[in-house]
């Protein structure tokens, strides 16, 4: 009896967010459901909504200017090559800075997907070629 009703709990599966939450207190059945299905969106989305909850939140409560302002204080190199500028120079380098950090903090979840993309391609062809396993990219990708 308690055979069977191991093997239906192994062939049912785990929903999405059982499998995030499986991350931190049952890591194990994670892997195992990852052999099963290799579905990464709800993981992706709760993070795409973290990313832009913070970025919005440093939008609004502390501002692009002054985190750009908190960098050039803390970067020594950075304060000397505004120093060599004029005041119009410099207002227009640091809107251009202002600019480069509010899209890079939204665009970041992107990033991040580009760059776990092109992770999960190297560790496949590194674990099917160069160890011998058989893992599919989606599976490597889930990880």
């Amino acid at each position: 009896m308690d055979e069977v009703v191991a093997v239906v709990e192994e062939t049912a599966g785990l929903s999405q967010m059982e499998r995030v939450v499986n991350v931190f207190v049952a890591p194990a059945k994670t892997f195992r459901d990852i052999l099963r299905s290799t579905s990464w969106w709800l993981p992706f989305l709760l993070t795409v909504v973290a990313t832009v909850g913070v970025t919005v939140a440093i939008q609004k409560k502390v501002g692009w200017e002054r985190v750009v302002e908190t960098q050039v204080q803390m970067s020594p190199s950075m304060q000397s090559q505004l120093a060599s500028l004029t005041p119009d120079q410099q207002a227009q380098h640091m809107h251009g800075i202002v600019l480069g950090y509010q899209y890079s903090a939204y665009a970041s979840p992107l990033l991040v997907l580009a760059i776990s993309a092109l992770a999960a391609l190297v560790l496949w062809a590194s674990f099917n070629f160069g160890l011998g396993a058989r893992t599919t990219y989606g599976q490597i990708f889930c990880l």
